[in-house]
C-alpha cells in the first residue's frame, strides 16, 4: 500500500495509480507535457471552434498542455470506450493509505535522454523485465514487490498474471481476510514464477503450516521462543490472546494448521517456508483474526 505522497512520485515517473477502495475499475495518470504547434491548434477536435482563433493569434499561437491529472475508468463488457475526465482529489484521497501505484521501469524521456533514433524503438524495448537471475527469495520480499512481478507478466500477455490484476481492481474488499487472500494469491504466484498445480498424479503441491499457540503455553516460553511469535487475535477467554509461529517440516509439532486452497499451494516446500515466514500477518490475517497492535512482530 501507498500514501498520497508516494503517488505524487510515481505520476511524475509516468506510472498510474488507483485506491484499492474505489469499487470501479479507475486509474489515474499525469498527462504528458505537450507544446502543440500552432499549425496543428486549428486541427484539434477537441478544443471549440470558438477558441481556436484566439489561440492562434495571441502569443506564440501555440498551446502548451502541463500539470494535468486525469482519471481513467474502465468497462470490461469489450465494447465500451475508457471514459476520461479531470482528478481532483479529496481530503480522504490525500490522507488515505490504500493506494496502489504501477510505475514502469523506464524514466519518462527527457530532451537529454531521448533517443535518436525514436520510431526505431521496439514495443519489447521498452517493457520492464524480470531479472531471474536473482532468486525469487531474494526478489519478493514486500506485497509491493510481488505485484510488480506479477504486473509485469501481465504486461507480457500471462493471462493468469491478467486475471489477478483485474481481480485486485475489480474487487474492494473492506474486510482483513479477503483483502489478506487476494494478496496471498498475488504472493503465491510471483514466488511461484508462473507455477501453477495440475493436479495430476505424482505432483507434490506445498503449503505453509502454522502453530497456533495459547497464552499458558506463551507464558512458559524463554524471550527467545516469545520474539518468534505473532500475536494475534482480540482477548480469548479470561483476557487471554493467541500466538500465531510458522511450523516447518523439521517442526515436530502434532497439530499444525493448514486449511488454505489450491490458489495459494507452491511448487517447493522451500518456497512454501519461505513464504510462511516472510508474510506471516498477511496467513494470520487470512487464517485467523486480525494481528494485534504492539505485540510481537504484529502491526
Amino acid at each position: 500500500m501507498a500514501k498520497f505522497q508516494d503517488v505524487i512520485e510515481c505520476l511524475k515517473k509516468g506510472g498510474s495509480a488507483r485506491r484499492i477502495s474505489w469499487t470501479d475499475n479507475r486509474e489515474i495518470i499525469r498527462q504528458i507535457p505537450q507544446c502543440i504547434s500552432k499549425d496543428i491548434v486549428p486541427k484539434m477536435t477537441s478544443l471549440p471552434a470558438s477558441i481556436k482563433p484566439k489561440i492562434s493569434t495571441v502569443g506564440s499561437g501555440e498551446i502548451s498542455y502541463h500539470d494535468q491529472v486525469i482519471v481513467i475508468t474502465f468497462v470490461d463488457d469489450e465494447k465500451t470506450p475508457a471514459s476520461a475526465t479531470y482528478f481532483i482529489p479529496t481530503w480522504e484521497d490525500i490522507f488515505a493509505e490504500d493506494w496502489s501505484c504501477l510505475t514502469p521501469a523506464d524514466e519518462p524521456e527527457t530532451e537529454e535522454k531521448k533517443p535518436v533514433l525514436e520510431a526505431s524503438a521496439s514495443r519489447e524495448d521498452q517493457q520492464p523485465v524480470i531479472d531471474t537471475s536473482i532468486p525469487v527469495t531474494m526478489r519478493i520480499k514486500t506485497y509491493e514487490d510481488a505485484f510488480n512481478e506479477v504486473n509485469i507478466r501481465a504486461m507480457q500477455g500471462d493471462k493468469v498474471a491478467e486475471k489477478l490484476i483485474k481481480d485486485l481492481q475489480f474487487n474492494s474488499p473492506y474486510t482483513d481476510d479477503l483483502l489478506a487472500y487476494i494478496k496471498l494469491r498475488i504472493i503465491t504466484y510471483a514466488i511461484n514464477e508462473g507455477w501453477e498445480p495440475q493436479f495430476v498424479v505424482d505432483e507434490y503441491r506445498y503449503w505453509p503450516w502454522f502453530w497456533l499457540y495459547t497464552q499458558q503455553e506463551i507464558d512458559a516460553m524463554n524471550e527467545v521462543e516469545r520474539s518468534k511469535l505473532l500475536y494475534v487475535g482480540g482477548p480469548a477467554d479470561g483476557g487471554a490472546q493467541c500466538g500465531l509461529a510458522y511450523a516447518d517440516s523439521n517442526d515436530a509439532f502434532s497439530v499444525s494448521y493448514s486449511n488454505i486452497g489450491a490458489r495459494l499451494a507452491f511448487k517447493s516446500r522451500e518456497l512454501a517456508e519461505y513464504a510462511g515466514r516472510q508474510f506471516i500477518e498477511l496467513w494470520a490475517a487470512f487464517s485467523f483474526k486480525p494481528v494485534v497492535n504492539g505485540h510481537g512482530k504484529g502491526k
